[in-house]
This record gives structure tokens, C-alpha cells and sequence, in this order.
């Protein structure tokens, strides 16, 4: 059987390398012989840092003809839920037996958005899956968030019409499965715990001293929450930083998760920023993390970290890959989701709107809990890792 992974941008986003490493995973637990090829829009890079996996990457070429631009444009202004696709469907459909539809946060509406009384909601992912499935290829999202969809009825009615489509919808976290569940889809939702919770170091348990307290903030979650010009959010949360330190007096590890060309996704240059913007008294205790090796690179850091709070959902899940306590800094339903999964309560999850006002004081709480906390996730994450290996057949029986 031949598996094909779609609906990333690249593993540029260390998340998105996790989601592929551990979709990667559970198609070879399925089945050992499958092949599995990955389609990429980054390909020389995506080549590099999937070297160790037996997985072919496939170079997607994407089509910006002014034509199709032009028709798409045109359509954008009508209730057509189609446009022309900018990426050549029949090959990529008559290219494998299944398709896996992965990425974490594609199939939902921007918070921003849903407080509108209207708002778009077409999404290129969905309308690809379609035509995929239309030339009687299967496809299954994997390692997914799925929704909100908000209060708009005709989004809703979007995306539920197409998702009862999919052969299976494997969501991550427990708060999509039930909002799915809430809008009548049952028969193909299925919860499996995160890829990237599949991916513990293989020297996790080598001590290391705890020298920082880690910190992810990135421009992707504060246009997600707020739109507009990321930038000016900087020196908000340069004060936080500085009380942060002031309050704990430990070192902190800035830690990017995304090394994007987009600097509204970027989180290297907007650490960058943010630390710059920092008093001089807490810039001389900020190290910026080494992130040239990706999302695996970076755990021996995170191991060196008391505990860690992050904008990025899986840069949170890598910290507790590795034993190390995290706060989730949610913007969207899938960190609260997460942070319910591994503690059991949200006790560790805050808004991003709040944080300015409210993280100093958490973290603090964390510091004093961290030793404890690490305790139960060690535990936890056993639980967690045979919860996936009893329930993967459940989960994705059927599809192979």
C-alpha cells in the first residue's frame, strides 16, 4: 500500500515535523511494509531534515498562473465552495492508495473571524480532500484540532458536509472529538493522542541540570488572537518578560518553533525582537535556543529547562516528551484540549490575552510545583504512550 501525507507547508514548523515523524510512526505500526510518501512544498529542506526516515519526499509544484488567479479571485466573490487548485490533484491522487490529511490547526476558523456575524470560510485544504476523494482515493485527517467553526451556519454547514466525506478524522485532543460529536458527526471521529506525544528523546533519561526557564511566544498566536501588525504587541510583552525575570531571577531560554520566511509566522525573528526590547538587566539573562536541528534538535535544551510556557502547542508537547512541566499559552481550542489531556485540568493552561497580566504569576506557581509536576508527566506520559498503542488499531483500523 502506498500512503501519501499532505496538508503542511513544511516542516519548517517544528510541529509540523513532529505531526510527519509520528503519522509516520503509526503507518508503520499498521502496516510495516506500507510506503509512505510525504508531498512537500519545501522540498530540498523537508529532504534534509527527514533524512533518517524511510519516506519518499515528493516535490508539490504549485501554480500561480495569472489565469488561475484571476478565476479564483472571481470566485472568492461568490458562494462557490470550489476553486481552480493551484497544486496538480490527479497526480497526487492517482499517486497513492490513501491519503492522510495531516497538520494541526487547518481545519478551523481564526478567532478573529468568528467574533463576525459573517465571515469566509472556504478552506483549500477542504476543497483538495474533496477532488482527492472525488477520484475514489480515501482520506483521513491525522494529528489534527478540527474546529471551531463558529456561530456562522453556513460555515458550519461547510465544513460538516465535507468532513462526513473523510473515512476517518483522528483528532488529537478530546475537546474537537466532542465539538464534532456535538455536530452530529460520530461514525468516522476517533480521539489518538498527539503524534508528537509519540516522540520521546532516545536519551530522555540522562540527567541534566536545570539552568533556564524556557518561554515560546509567536507572531502566528497574536495574529491569530488580535490580526494587524504583530509587532506592535512587542512591547507589551517585553515588560512581561522583564517582570517574569525580575520575579523568578533565572536565566530564560527563548525558544523559536517556527523558522518561517514569513515574518508573521516567524517566531526566530520575533524572539529576536522581543528580546531586544527587553530592559538591559533581563536581555543579559535571555538565551536564544539553537534551533538548527529542529524539532528533535531541541530537546536536550528543553531537558535543561525548570519548566517551559509556550504559544506553540507542540513546542509545549515536546517539553513533556522529555519530562519537563509545561504552561500551555492557548489561542485557540487545541492547547486547553491538550493541557486537559496530559494534567487531567487546565490548571497549567492561560489565554494569550491574559498573559501579560496573568503568566508572571503562573510561572511562579510553576517554579514552586515544577519538581512535583515533573513527577506525574514522567508518569503521565507512560499512560499516555500505551493509551496510543492499545487504541492506534481503533483509531486507523479499517483505512489499511
Amino acid at each position: 500500500m502506498r500512503v501519501g501525507l499532505y496538508g503542511i507547508g513544511g516542516v519548517y514548523n517544528f510541529g509540523c515535523e513532529a505531526i510527519v515523524r509520528g503519522t509516520y510512526q503509526a503507518i508503520k505500526r499498521m502496516d510495516p511494509h506500507a510506503e509512505v510518501v510525504y508531498f512537500s512544498r519545501n522540498h530540498e529542506y523537508d529532504s534534509r531534515v527527514l533524512a533518517d526516515l524511510d519516506i519518499e519526499v515528493k516535490e508539490v509544484n504549485v501554480s500561480n498562473s495569472f489565469t488561475r488567479r484571476a478565476i479564483n479571485k472571481a470566485l472568492s466573490h461568490t458562494e462557490s465552495t470550489t476553486r481552480a487548485s493551484r497544486v496538480p490533484v490527479a497526480e497526487i491522487a492517482d499517486d497513492v492508495d490513501l491519503l492522510f490529511s495531516i497538520g494541526g490547526d487547518i481545519y478551523t476558523i481564526p478567532a478573529v473571524l468568528r467574533e463576525k456575524e459573517r465571515y469566509p470560510y472556504y478552506n483549500n485544504l477542504v476543497d483538495f480532500c474533496e477532488k482527492v476523494i472525488d477520484r475514489g482515493v480515501p482520506v483521513a485527517v491525522y494529528g489534527a484540532s478540527v474546529g471551531p467553526f463558529g456561530s456562522y451556519q453556513k460555515a458550519n454547514d461547510y465544513y460538516v458536509e465535507a468532513l462526513r466525506k473523510y473515512s476517518r478524522i483522528v483528532c488529537r485532543e478530546e475537546v474537537s472529538t466532542t465539538y464534532l460529536h456535538g455536530l452530529g458527526l460520530d461514525d468516522n471521529v476517533r480521539f489518538l493522542p498527539d503524534p508528537a506525544l509519540q516522540l520521546r528523546g532516545s536519551d530522555w533519561e540522562e540527567g541534566h541540570e536545570k539552568r533556564y526557564v524556557g518561554l515560546n511566544l509567536s507572531p502566528l498566536s497574536v495574529r491569530e488572537l488580535y490580526g494587524g501588525d504583530v509587532t506592535q504587541s512587542i512591547p507589551h510583552f517585553a515588560a512581561m518578560v522583564d517582570t517574569i525575570y525580575e520575579r523568578l531571577g533565572t536565566d530564560l531560554l527563548f525558544i523559536p518553533h517556527v523558522i518561517a520566511t514569513d515574518g508573521n509566522d516567524d517566531d526566530l525573528s520575533f524572539l529576536r525582537a522581543l528580546a531586544k526590547a527587553c530592559s538591559p538587566a533581563t536581555r543579559d539573562h535571555i538565551v536564544l535556543a539553537d534551533c538548527s536541528r529542529g524539532f528533535m534538535g531541541l530537546k536536550p535544551q528543553l531537558r535543561e529547562c525548570y519548566f517551559v510556557a509556550s504559544a506553540r502547542m507542540h513546542c509545549a508537547v515536546n517539553a513533556i516528551d522529555e519530562g519537563v512541566p509545561a504552561i500551555f499559552l492557548s489561542y485557540s481550542a487545541k492547547s486547553i484540549g491538550m493541557c486537559r489531556y496530559v494534567y487531567g485540568d487546565d490548571r497549567w493552561a492561560l489565554s494569550l490575552k491574559d498573559a501579560e497580566s496573568k503568566l508572571p504569576d503562573l510561572m511562579c506557581e510553576m517554579m514552586d510545583a515544577a519538581s512535583e509536576e515533573h513527577s506525574r508527566i514522567v508518569s503521565r506520559y507512560d499512560e499516555m504512550y500505551q493509551y496510543y498503542l492499545d487504541h492506534l488499531g481503533d483509531a486507523l483500523g479499517g483505512l489499511f
